[in-house]
């Protein structure tokens, strides 16, 4: 899944020299997960991660996309700058980028404990954790920090400005939280875990919009 988490580190905590650290899966053996959970659904999807709203009687409702990465290859004693994340779209989604409208971005905090870190297996819209013996959330639809980290407004320089088509990107930039957030979790030798919620469109219940991220396709 093409998911990039760029940081900009100073390498020591006093060191004048800095250096942009770039996480994406597939380039240098580097690997995270990515799924999204589903409302009205038991299950997961690892193989895309959807973000917005889906509506019907037999569809899957609210969707929610969750993301983790490790900072464990950051050296040591590093002091991180700012941080963006960016997703690229496969040009597959669902109404327009106003019905999505902004894509808040939150740290995860499975039962409100940030050393619980959430599997690609077992992880649904009711529970967190190893496949068979997942843990419930203490909220359905994630245990997350109100306050959101950062905030991708989308928009459509292609054809069609209406639509986030393929190749087009949703850049969450960097932010005070979310670079305080980035840096304890690096402190406490976690992976950052974060999810994205699309309010504008969990909203309006009465129509689909969602957006569509996976593969490599656009590496």
């Amino acid at each position: 899944m093409i998911k990039h988490l760029s940081l900009l580190a100073l390498l020591g905590a006093t060191s004048s020299m800095a250096a942009t650290i770039t996480f994406q899966a597939g380039v240098n053996g580097y690997d995270h997960l990515g799924l999204d959970i589903r409302q009205n659904q038991g299950s997961n999807n690892g193989q895309e991660i959807l973000t917005g709203y889906q509506s019907g009687t037999n569809n899957v409702h609210d969707i929610r996309g969750l993301l983790s990465f490790s900072l464990a290859s950051i050296p040591a004693g590093s002091i991180i700058d700012s941080i963006t994340l960016t997703l690229v779209s496969n040009g597959s989604q669902s109404g327009t980028i106003a019905g999505v409208g902004s894509v808040n971005l939150h740290e995860v905090r499975p039962n409100g404990v940030a050393s619980n870190n959430f599997t690609e297996t077992g992880t649904t819209w009711a529970n967190w954790g190893n496949a068979g013996v997942g843990t419930p959330w203490t909220a359905l639809g994630g245990d997350y920090v109100s306050t959101a980290l950062t905030t991708a407004t989308l928009s459509g320089p292609g054809a069609d400005a209406t639509k986030l088509e393929a190749g087009e990107t949703a850049t969450f930039t960097t932010s005070t939280d979310f670079v305080a957030a980035a840096q304890a979790a690096f402190n406490a030798g976690l992976p950052l875990e974060l999810i994205m919620i699309a309010p504008t469109a969990e909203a309006n219940t009465a129509a689909s919009n969602f957006f569509r991220f996976r593969s490599e396709d656009f590496v």
